[in-house]
């Protein structure tokens, strides 16, 4: 193995060690190894290894993106291979990773403005985002831009900034049906391949790539906190209680190879806040967004209403000032009269 590695990935947030399930997956492999390495902070779009090489400090090897920089320490690492009828596996649960799991994770904590307010936009997009995106507030919106599924399901969903739109919702919802369907199917193939507690997802006896995948994409929702969401955290519960092998599984690899963040980085409690509650907070926000419009509309329609309704006694007065103004005319003129005769 090199003498250096730095990896260049997203800041923790949300009580993760990062914010990016790819970072994850490479830090986990890592660990795996039990290998050293120190940590940069940088955008998802930067994600890299930098690797010093033997005594020369200055000869560096740079792998960018997460395919290259995975493939690399697949290769370097001793991790567990995996071997014959398990690779199809292998394949499967890299796909669910890769194409669900690490996507849904960055679109879903972009996208609900909740998460992001109180979160990403400050744990994160100080960190990361470019000088144009700083002056132009643009980060959120080019990372969702860059993501798969904002452009799947419920089509031209405006990027919601205080509260989630019906639309919106709509579109959340789709995007975690895709991800219960993926974490159901990790819980059925641990079920189907493990021996004991003690093997890992395949039921081998030390960790293999697969670990790496499913550790990855599961504990992002699993140990995220994602209390600033009714929504996300509703779906939290729910995955915790339809995959219990799942959570036990990936609540173990953390204590194992997570030890220094337990403070932090760990399985909250998924306290649901009570329904009228939050209804009433529902209702409230959509009070705060549609009152000044609606007074400033009902004030434009009642003076219309007004002037239209009177017309005929404006025109009236209207009139009556004329006639009055003439008559007022007539009178100076006859005063007028005698002066210029004398």
């Amino acid at each position: 193995m090199t003498d250096g590695c730095t990896l260049y990935r997203c800041p923790p947030t949300l009580s993760l060690p990062t914010g990016d399930p790819h970072a994850l997956a490479l830090e986990t492999l890592f660990r795996f190894a039990q290998v050293g390495y120190t940590t940069v902070e940088s955008s998802f779009r930067n994600l890299k290894l930098d690797i010093s090489q033997g005594d020369n400090k200055a000869e560096r090897q740079t792998y960018e993106g997460f395919a290259s920089c995975f493939s690399y320490l697949v290769k370097t690492l001793h991790v567990e291979s995996v071997q014959g009828d398990l690779k199809p596996v292998l394949t499967c649960i890299e796909a669910i990773a890769v194409k669900c799991l690490f996507p849904a994770f960055i679109f879903l904590t972009h996208f609900e403005p909740s998460i992001y307010n109180t979160s990403i936009r400050k744990t994160v997009a100080p960190k990361v985002s470019t000088f144009w995106e700083g002056m132009t507030n643009s980060y959120r919106t080019n990372v969702l831009k860059s993501n798969v599924f904002y452009y799947t399901g419920e089509p031209n969903v405006t990027i919601p900034s205080a509260v989630l739109s019906v639309m919106s919702e709509k579109k959340m919802t789709e995007v975690l049906e895709e991800v219960e369907k993926s974490l159901k199917s990790l819980e059925l193939l641990h079920i189907s391949h493990t021996r004991a507690d003690e093997t890992f997802i395949l039921g081998t006896a030390r960790p293999s790539v697969a670990d790496a995948y499913v550790y990855a994409g599961a504990s992002s929702f699993l140990h995220a906190d994602f209390s600033a969401s009714i929504l996300l955290i509703a779906f939290q519960k729910r995955i915790r209680d339809e995959c219990p092998l799942l959570t036990k599984y990936v609540e173990k690899l953390r204590v194992m190879l997570y030890e220094e963040y337990n403070g932090t980085y760990n399985l909250k409690p998924c306290v649901l806040p009570d329904e009228s509650a939050a209804d009433l907070r529902r209702l409230e926000g959509l009070y705060s967004r549609g009152r000044l419009p609606a007074l400033v509309w009902t004030g434009v329609f009642a003076t219309i209403y007004f002037i239209t309704a009177n017309a005929d006694m404006f025109t009236v007065d209207l009139v009556e000032s004329d006639s009055e103004e003439g008559e007022e005319e007539k009178k100076e003129e006859k005063k007028e009269a005698p002066v210029a005769e004398s």
